[in-house]
């Protein structure tokens, strides 16, 4: 078993099979026994009996997986999945880039009760909206992922964090962010904070119109100092004006106001009453 706390080791496996340390995928690797730990415990494991860990590694997360419960890899370097392959062999591994592979999978294989990964900073919002838009929602997700970026899943209205990422996040998911991880639990240390982010599916937005309320959250933020009203001219040709006023009005929010002032909540009632009406 390796000691994932051991730089040295680490350092001797990479270079017995000859993998190297690609910045594009954002390979860092948490060699902090406390906060593997720590973020292990968020997982709600007992509740859990399938999983996708998205960008294992070497496998410091994936080694704390109970190896009778149904854990599947998906990993786009191809030495690290030979490194897995032979220390994981029970695990089924998917190649390639995540947000092209898992549509396909998910098409065949059911959605798992969670996904978690230790995620590359450049890519993490990404993925994370991927998942979302692409309606792959499992009861819980864990990630971690650059400081900002949980902030920016959590905002809400009126803070400088929110955003349309915010919106997106929060129309399936409440948000929380137990803890942060400092670089030195990492290798190589990146240069940024890390966070823990604890997605907890919600109930009752099955009813939404998930593609009105997604175009709506985008064309909100198009331009952040502009107003609702110049932000959502570009669907003129989907809602009239006086129709997009109308439904905004009746959720208690004027045209002239900006979209960081709109909460999730009444979001879903615009849509509600741009879909029946």
């Amino acid at each position: 078993m390796i000691d994932y706390s051991s730089v040295s080791q680490i350092k001797e496996i990479l270079e017995l099979f000859r993998l190297g340390m690609q910045k594009k995928f954002g390979q860092n690797f948490l060699i902090s026994d406390r906060f593997r730990n720590a973020v292990f415990e968020q997982m709600d494991i007992e509740a859990v009996s399938s999983a996708w860990e998205i960008g294992p590694g070497l496998g410091s997360l994936t080694a704390l997986f109970p190896e009778e419960k149904n854990l599947v890899l998906f990993e786009i370097d191809y030495g690290f999945i030979r490194f897995l392959e032979m220390e994981f062999p029970q695990r089924r591994i998917v190649a390639g880039d995540f947000i092209k592979t898992f549509p396909a999978f998910c098409r065949e294989n059911p959605v798992p009760d969670l996904i978690y990964g230790n995620l590359p900073y450049c890519a993490a919002a990404a993925m994370i909206g991927a998942l979302i838009e692409k309606e792959t929602l499992p009861p819980r997700m864990v990630f971690t992922v650059q400081k900002e970026v949980a902030q920016r899943m959590k905002a809400r209205p009126g803070s400088k964090d929110y955003s349309s990422f915010s919106l997106l996040c929060a129309l399936d998911y409440k948000v929380e962010i137990p803890f942060q991880i400092p670089a030195d639990a990492f290798f190589p240390q990146p240069e940024v904070v890390s966070a823990v982010v604890v997605m907890t599916r919600r109930s009752g937005t099955e009813t939404v119109n998930r593609d009105l309320y997604l175009t709506l959250a985008k064309e909100m933020f198009k331009s952040r100092r502009k107003t609702l009203r110049n932000n959502l001219n570009a669907l003129k040709g989907r809602f009239p004006l006086e129709r997009l006023e109308a439904a905004f009005c009746s959720a208690g929010v004027e045209l002239n106001d900006r979209g960081e002032n709109v909460d999730p909540e009444t979001l879903c009632r615009v849509v509600g009453f741009l879909s029946e009406s």
